[in-house]
């Protein structure tokens, strides 16, 4: 077997006698095409600068470039913790986190995945999602990718002021507290 090519060689020897007794071999090959296919996938961030807090949509695109239809296609994406997953929606196969399970991918097809999460106030940011297949994938440099966001923090401040006397008398001390949070 040739892998590095793409081909079997099938060989068959039959030995035996002629029908006039004579020793006889005889040799036979045949080469059969394994199927090829390349996968490429792409990973895009809709807001490459949320603010904590915010919804980001990541949008996953798996291409076929072939020359065969790829068979046992999968996605790993594992959401990391600096996102809280809200839904994720494929246009084909199957999603159950983190796998996203497609199948059989055409030459030439695509599938595209989106997730949708909500940032959190701590990372890591950086979101990688890898396609594989039972087929063979000769160019493995773009079975890879990654969007990388960078959060802004934020706050939501809250401030409250209260006095201690509401009917003080003229010339008589109050006094005010002020009190600001951070939610």
């Amino acid at each position: 077997t040739d892998l590095a090519a793409a081909r079997r060689i099938n060989t068959a020897t039959v030995i035996g006698k002629d029908p006039s007794n004579r020793d006889v071999i005889a040799s036979a090959q045949a080469i059969t095409p394994l199927p090829n296919a390349d996968l490429g996938i792409a990973k895009i961030v809709d807001n490459g600068s949320p603010y904590v807090g915010d919804i980001v949509t990541f949008t996953i695109t798996v291409t076929n470039a072939g020359p065969s239809d790829a068979a046992g296609v999968s996605v790993l994406d594992t959401l990391p913790a600096g996102y809280t997953l809200v839904s994720a929606n494929a246009d084909s196969g199957s999603w159950s986190a983190p796998t996203w399970t497609i199948g059989l991918l055409a030459k030439d097809a695509s599938a595209i995945l989106t997730m949708v999460a909500t940032v959190n106030a701590a990372g890591p940011y950086a979101n990688s999602a890898t396609v594989s297949a039972t087929t063979r994938d000769p160019g493995l440099r773009n079975n890879t990718a990654t969007a990388v966001p960078v959060p802004v923090a934020s706050a939501d401040l809250g401030i409250t002021k209260a006095v201690d006397n509401l009917t003080p008398t003229a010339g008589g001390q109050v006094t005010f507290t002020v009190t600001v949070t951070n939610a």
